[in-house]
């Protein structure tokens, strides 16, 4: 799955190639996974995150 979500984040033109977004996939409560991605806007450059369920 990090996999997956580094090569579509390494395709979207507003995140920063540099620092490298940091994605973590994590089990979730009470069940399933948590997949975090961690990203620098390449425009503003102020750092955003985004948390999924899966």
């Amino acid at each position: 799955m990090a996999a997956i979500a580094r090569a579509q984040i390494a395709a979207e033109s507003r995140v920063a190639s540099s620092p490298l977004p940091q994605i973590t996939v994590a089990a979730g409560n009470p069940a399933g996974i948590g997949l975090t991605i961690a990203y620098q806007d390449a425009v503003s450059g102020q750092s955003a995150a985004l948390t999924l369920p899966l």
